[in-house]
């Protein structure tokens, strides 16, 4: 489809290289080391979403679709930047951490800022696994 463009990178908060954990069983559960370690690494090029969208000179998109496994809150604060000017009609975002995680309060904190920018607000406590959540304008 010429309408579909890929970037092949990891999306997360600056540009950086980051390192990859591969679980050897379910590829759908890839993620950066920094977050889980399964052993098997692989580095690969981080990028924030603002800078891939202001390099490559993308329409801004009208909705963004996140799912990371527990990097959540990188995207959104690489996206910052984006939000800051741009505001997407709906956030939608796979949560995969919960609370009394290690990597709560970052969730938590990614979860406010939302919040504090104009996006809709529910009940973000109550759920104990993986969780779609979406925001709305």
């Amino acid at each position: 489809n010429p309408r579909i463009t890929t970037v092949h990178c990891a999306v997360v908060e600056q540009d950086r290289e980051i390192e990859m954990s591969v679980d050897g069983h379910n590829f759908g559960w890839n993620t950066i080391t920094e977050i889980n370690d399964y052993g098997q690494k692989e580095k690969v090029s981080g990028r924030s979403l603002s800078s891939i969208v202001l390099e490559r000179k993308f329409k801004l998109p009208d909705v963004i679709k996140i799912d990371v496994e527990q990097s959540e809150y990188l995207v959104i604060e690489g996206a910052k930047g984006l939000l800051a000017t741009h505001h997407p009609k709906g956030i939608m975002v796979e949560i995969g951490i919960h609370n009394g995680h290690k990597l709560w309060d970052k969730e938590e904190e990614m979860i406010k800022y939302l919040f504090n920018i104009g996006y809709g607000e529910y009940d973000y406590k109550s759920f104990n696994n993986t969780y779609d959540v979406i925001f709305r304008k």
